[in-house]
């Protein structure tokens, strides 16, 4: 469980395709004290570390690479970590789990008085009726954010100086392929209202 407060931004050291799988190697933050087997949010995909010395090393099956955009970094990219919330921490972003429900396009960059706005387009065949609202929360990249503004193609969120500062959504081009992971208790919300004999009617 993350809550979409990104603690370090890190670097790629290393990317080696293993067949149809993925080892990535990113270095480790100077402060972070991890154990193997450690769940960590990488660019939002919930991993599991591996120790090598001062780097972090995690391994992708092709099942993970088909549905995240892992698969296109490349050595000296930067990618947001969050490491799982412990029971007694606190929230302070939403429930992020660390499950891809779609990978998106950056279709266009706004950039005025400090604000950053970032356009969003989701592919044809992403399906997400009623966990998308104006307002609602969605994870970027791993990035707890709030939806500015809903399009028939997508969605456009706005990012702060500050997020833009300790997050990796700052460096993001147009047509650069993004994590999305849309609001848990939405889903949930959407599902229990689907399947209710009440809303059937």
């Amino acid at each position: 469980m993350f809550t979409g407060i990104i603690e370090a931004v890190s670097r790629v050291n290393r990317v080696k395709r293993t067949g149809r799988a993925l080892q990535l190697e990113v270095a480790k933050p100077r402060n972070w004290r991890i154990s193997a087997g450690a769940s960590i949010a990488v660019n939002g995909v919930c991993s599991t570390a591996i120790l090598a010395g001062r780097r972090l090393g995690f391994h992708y099956m092709p099942g993970t690479l088909k549905v995240t955009a892992l698969s296109r970094l490349r050595i000296g990219d930067r990618v947001n970590l969050e490491r799982s919330l412990p029971v007694s921490g606190r929230w302070e972003g939403h429930f992020v789990y660390g499950h891809i429900d779609a990978i998106g396009t950056v279709s266009n960059l706004t950039r005025r008085r400090g604000e950053t706005k970032i356009q969003i387009t989701l592919p044809a065949n992403a399906t997400a009726p009623g966990w998308l609202i104006t307002r609602g929360a969605i994870a970027l990249n791993g990035v707890s954010l709030t939806i500015f503004s809903l399009s028939k193609k997508g969605f456009t969120v706005a990012i702060t100086p500050f997020t833009k500062k300790h997050t990796a959504l700052g460096l993001l081009p147009v047509g650069d392929r993004v994590n999305l992971e849309f609001d848990q208790l939405a889903k949930i919300v959407s599902a229990c209202c689907r399947e209710s004999p009440r809303f059937k009617k």
